[in-house]
């Protein structure tokens, strides 16, 4: 009885309970993507934002929420207002942020290259006809120890908020990372078989299985093959039809009513007759420009922008249409330039700077640019120039993430030596530009560049490697300009790597019939920034000499993806031209040098017996401090009796060991010291904890505490009555094994007495 009455109440004040309000009841659907399944569910949290979602694998939890804008605009968008972010929570590893604020401040790099990825999935499925002020967050709520899937639970988390939100939308579209292990495809791996693997993949796919986005690279124990990397590919679309059909179930039970744009110029509004009329005054011209095969890039681009003014003013002085039609000019000519381009394609197999579909631009690099830098490399492709500098630091040089950052991102190791930092300058383009901090694009850019050298680069080297890459001149794929020159760089700098690196971006134009479906397309080998900017895809693939695959990157705008057979044919293409520019990097630069330049660093290995340890450090490490400061090397302790020392040079190097040797050398006094003989010593200071004496004038002071003084607990030497300069008459027990401290003793002669007293010079 009293069980109805509880049920009673609660039915009676149910209104008053926020969480029992909700109009919309808590949907959860699964997903069988392999031993553990993933749940997908909507409606108990963040219900105020126009979609939200939450999807869980294990103890992994990750939220998503979708909040759309309309916004009246004076001019048509040009492109999908997307704004992505993905943040990790202390609270998600049960741990405090160790910043000053001891809270969540800015996004990390690991955030940033996850937000990266979920936007490179989502963008495709917004076609022209629902662009919309939309914002995308994410948040990682809980996080499992062994677990990886963080960012694929984003973006499958996002991918539902969006399904069931009031967002007009071409989606939805799924995630799966599956890595390469054991020669076989490990689907959703934990950190120990992420650590094994030769592959990481990541992979986004629409309806019908097509591929919309793909982040792939050699896994910690290497490079793989293209049958390994299609297996993997297979397995992935698989698991993520299984979840774009949990997703697709979720939306149907649960998702709000589309809300239809209102107030916005949208590029799918533009008046036909406006593409017409630019097209009566511009083609003609425009067909000729795109034959002129002898027009570079900056040519091309000036005479483009002369034709786009000149049409402009003359539709304007034929007054034939109004100022609100006028504002889809820019829309109707980029369309107008897109058509031109691709019928080019299509029509005479060339392309806009005379090219073959399959041929690359023409390629020049260089080695060893500068004497004072440890490697250094220059690649030329086109009009993209990249020049790279390697420089070789000590192994405390080497990024070291907190811990809260490293279980947040799910990384394996927590020290990393090799580091590829991308730049990329306004004038690479000849823009104008103020001093910035790195964005988003250039932290993308580095990270796949070092995913494609990482493998080659062996484990045990014993510097600290950075590589920095700046793109100086910008014309398309300056991302793989510089895995190409970072590989020049390292075999310039005398790293041996396993193998040469190179990479190429291959493009898609692509034609589509009433629905959708792709008809007709043509593949093109490094593809130039017009290929890129009115493209299909951006495919970047970078390869060992030996064939093997260490990075891919894919993006595409096409609304559902690629399918496989492009995929792989892609991939085909792309080891291809990487053979003809391995071709041209060998024969620069073949193999790696033999040993580092002479102005590099150098590094040996120093053995300290724990006798000597005292010596080497000094007080508080005063020893060690000074010898750094004064020689500029760095030393570090590998384990119990080794110690590494790192100079920027063979000069520096002499000069720290001369210094090394002389605290470490051998005293022939201490020699004649004997184990459980009696010496006089001499008082050189009184601490508080004991005494300083000197056995030998050639000796260090030794250490005798105030537990060796006296048979009594004392708590100062003077109460004992010494002085500095006061004899001492000390038992000598040898070195302590763990420490290396010289053991004196005192206190043991008052029971057995001063008998056979020896000296070492001391007056």
């Amino acid at each position: 009885m009293g069980f109805f009455c509880v049920v009673t109440r609660l039915t009676k004040f149910a209104p008053f309970s926020p969480l029992l309000t909700s109009s919309r009841p808590v949907v959860s659907v699964q997903a069988d993507v392999g031993s553990v399944p993933m749940i997908l569910e909507t409606g108990q949290l963040a219900r105020l934002a126009d979609g939200s979602a939450v999807a869980k694998m294990g103890a992994t939890t990750v939220m998503a929420t979708v909040v759309a804008k309309s916004r009246s605009a004076v001019q048509p968008m040009m492109f999908m207002p997307l704004t992505v972010d993905y943040r990790s929570r202390a609270a998600a590893v049960g741990r405090i942020p160790t910043n000053f604020l001891r809270r969540e401040i800015g996004a990390s790099d690991s955030e940033i290259l996850i937000a990266r990825m979920i936007d490179r999935s989502l963008r495709p499925a917004f076609g022209r006809d629902c662009y919309v002020d939309c914002q995308v967050s994410c948040s990682l709520l809980s996080l499992e120890a062994d677990a990886t899937g963080a960012d694929v639970l984003a973006v499958n988390a996002a991918s539902a908020a969006l399904a069931c939100s009031n967002v007009v939308w071409n989606g939805p579209v799924a995630c799966a990372r599956v890595c390469w292990v054991d020669s076989r495809p490990v689907l959703n791996p934990s950190r120990q078989q992420l650590e094994m693997s030769t592959l990481n993949l990541v992979l986004s796919v629409g309806e019908h299985r097509r591929i919309v986005m793909v982040e792939a690279g050699g896994g910690s124990s290497g490079s793989c093959s293209l049958d390994q990397l299609y297996a993997c590919c297979d397995l992935a679309v698989d698991s993520a039809q299984r979840t774009l059909d949990a997703i697709k179930q979720l939306a149907a039970r649960a998702g709000k009513p589309k809300r239809v744009p209102s107030g916005q110029l949208l590029p799918a509004d533009k008046p036909d007759d406006l593409t017409g009329a630019i097209q009566l005054y511009a083609s003609a011209t425009l067909g000729e420009l795109l034959l002129d095969k002898d027009l570079d890039k900056m040519a091309f681009d000036e005479r483009v922008a002369n034709l786009r003014h000149d049409t402009a003013d003359n539709l304007r002085q034929a007054d034939c249409f109004q100022d609100d039609q006028l504002r889809f000019f820019d829309v109707a000519f980029n369309d107008l330039l897109k058509k031109a381009l691709r019928d080019q394609v299509f029509n005479t197999g060339h392309r806009r700077d005379g090219r073959t579909l399959d041929e690359l631009r023409p390629i020049d690099c260089s080695v060893d640019l500068y004497p004072s830098l440890h490697g250094s490399a220059l690649f030329q492709r086109g009009q993209t120039q990249v020049m790279c500098s390697l420089t070789f630091d000590s192994r405390q040089a080497a990024f070291r993430g907190d811990m809260f950052s490293l279980l947040n991102s799910g990384g394996i190791t927590k020290e990393k030596k090799f580091m590829f930092h991308y730049n990329f300058a306004s004038f690479a383009t000849n823009e104008l530009s103020s001093a910035r901090g790195i964005g988003r694009r250039e932290l993308g850019h580095g990270a796949l560049a070092e995913k494609a050298l990482r493998p080659v680069v062996p484990s045990d080297f014993p510097f600290t490697i950075r590589l920095a890459a700046d793109v100086l001149e910008s014309n398309g794929s300056s991302s793989m300009a510089s895995v190409c020159a970072g590989s020049l760089a390292l075999m310039d700098a005398g790293v041996p790597t396993k193998s040469s690196v190179s990479g190429v971006a291959i493009g898609l134009m692509s034609k589509q019939d009433e629905n959708g479906n792709i008809s007709d397309y043509r593949l093109l080998t490094d593809i130039a920034g017009i290929e890129d900017f009115f493209g299909d895809m951006d495919f970047k693939i970078a390869f060992t000499s030996n064939g093997e695959v260490t990075a891919i990157q894919l993006d595409t705008k096409l609304l559902g993806g690629i399918d496989q057979r492009i995929f792989r044919q892609a991939c085909e293409r792309g080891l291809q031209a990487n053979r003809n520019v391995q071709r041209k990097m060998a024969a620069c630069l073949a193999k790696p040098r033999a040993a580092i330049k002479p102005n590099g660093p150098v590094e040996e290995q120093l053995p300290v017996p724990a006798s000597k340890r005292s010596r080497l450090l000094g007080a508080g490490g005063l020893n060690l401090k000074r010898i750094e400061a004064r020689t500029g090397v760095q030393i570090s302790q590998l384990d119990d009796t080794v110690y590494s020392v790192f100079a920027p040079n063979k000069q520096a190097m002499q000069q720290a060991r001369q210094s090394l040797d002389q605290l470490l050398a051998d005293n022939v006094e201490e020699e004649q010291l004997e184990f459980g003989a009696i010496y006089e010593t001499k008082i050189v200071e009184l601490k508080d904890a004991g005494l300083m004496v000197q056995l030998h004038p050639s000796l260090a002071p030794v250490f005798v505490p105030n537990s060796q003084l006296d048979s009594r607990r004392i708590a100062h030497p003077a109460t004992l009555g010494f002085q500095v300069g006061q004899t001492l008459l000390v038992k000598y027990f040898g070195r302590d094994p763990v420490t290396g401290q010289m053991r004196l003793s005192r206190k043991v002669l008052q029971q057995i007495g001063p008998a056979g007293t020896k000296k070492l010079g001391i007056e």
